[in-house]
C-alpha cells in the first residue's frame, strides 16, 4: 500500500505509524510518501478516512477507489434537505 501524506500530516504518519511495516518513501516539499507492507482489510479503512483531505491513498487503486467513494458518500449527507 502506498499513501500520501500531506502537511502535517507527514509529521504525524512520521510519529504514529499506521503499521510496523511503514517506510517514508518519497518526500518532497509539502507531501510524504509512506509504503506498507499489509494486507488490506476493511478493519484498515477507519484510520485511513479518519484522516480525511490529509491524505490519500496511492496504491492499491481498488482501495484509493474504496475510500474516495466513502468520502463521497459522506459528503452526500450534507446535501440533504
Amino acid at each position: 500500500m502506498r499513501i500520501r501524506a500531506f502537511g502535517l500530516e507527514v509529521f504525524y504518519m512520521r510519529d504514529l505509524l499506521l503499521h510496523h511495516s511503514q517506510t517514508e518513501v518519497l518526500t518532497e516539499e509539502g507531501y510524504s510518501d509512506f509504503e506498507l507492507k499489509i494486507l488490506t482489510s476493511a478493519d484498515f479503512f477507519t484510520p485511513l478516512l479518519s484522516r480525511g483531505a490529509q491524505i490519500k491513498v496511492l496504491e492499491p487503486k481498488w482501495l484509493a477507489n474504496e475510500i474516495k467513494a466513502q468520502h463521497l458518500a459522506a459528503a452526500e449527507l450534507y446535501n440533504e434537505e
